[in-house]
């Protein structure tokens, strides 16, 4: 090389090879479908569902007829202000986003905290889970029952 080439060299493309592949991050949404928007649904749900506690999380549950579960929030003004009750929203919403794949489908669930319980990530996806699992043979019961009543063939 002469002089003049070593000091503006040619840039060189990058080794392709040694780079790691980037992995698309997930999208993080949770879209309007999977939301409780309309009163007569929150209060359908809180009156004719089935209600489960845990120290953390109190869930009302009840069958939708559609493909997804839907969740609603009800956050109090006795959780605080209004900082905090956006938290608790925040905090109940990305709960129920990261474990919606182990929630069984076609539920609405209304989901408000219980007032004083210090709540995490991990505390509260937990607690949904948790109280998930015992909502749905609550949900299968209460449902054969219904339908028996009405003159339908049970499903037992």
């Amino acid at each position: 090389m002469s002089e003049p080439d070593r000091m503006n060299p040619t840039p060189q493309p990058p080794d392709v090879s040694q780079t790691p592949p980037r992995a698309t991050p997930p999208r993080c949404r949770f879209p309007r479908r999977l939301r409780i928007t309309r009163k007569r649904d929150f209060e359908h749900t809180m009156r004719g569902g089935v209600r489960v506690i845990d120290r953390y999380l109190m869930i009302w549950g009840r069958r939708n007829g559609l493909l997804d579960t839907r969740l609603g929030l009800v956050v109090g003004r006795r959780h605080g202000t209004a900082v905090r009750r956006n938290r608790l929203k925040r905090l109940i919403r990305e709960a129920f986003r990261l474990s919606y794949a182990q929630v069984p489908r076609g539920l609405d669930l209304v989901c408000a905290p219980q007032a004083g319980a210090e709540l995490t990530l991990s505390v509260v996806r937990a607690s949904l889970l948790r109280l998930v699992q015992r909502l749905e043979p609550a949900l299968t019961s209460r449902g054969d029952r219904q339908r028996s009543k009405r003159g339908f063939i049970s499903g037992r």
